[in-house]
């Protein structure tokens, strides 16, 4: 499929709720089993800028409801999304076929 509509951003907080700014914590995103089969694929993995981590090159492979990201990094606290729906995309191309 292609990339999601809006990228997921996850922030590095402190013990405060404050965005760690200074830090480049690397973050790995996955796809919580949903029982469909579906495969999130793409960068799963890319290091914090500023504290935010941004997963701008991952996918899910089909469409479906109740999807939720897990995100974790060594040392911190993981985190998942609230679900999330994946529908098509607008059509891209006409084909025409031999009948």
């Amino acid at each position: 499929g292609s990339g999601l509509k809006n990228a997921p951003i996850v922030a590095v907080r402190d013990g405060g709720g404050n965005i760690v700014r200074g830090s480049a914590a690397e973050v790995s995103v996955s796809l919580v089993p949903s029982g469909n089969g579906a495969a999130l694929s793409g960068e799963n993995v890319t290091k914090a800028v500023r504290g935010l981590a941004t997963f701008d090159k991952v996918s899910i492979d089909l469409v479906g409801e109740g999807y939720r990201l897990r995100f974790e990094s060594a040392g911190l606290v993981h985190n998942e999304s609230d679900n999330f729906t994946v529908t098509y995309g607008p059509p891209a191309s006409v084909v025409v076929g031999r009948q």
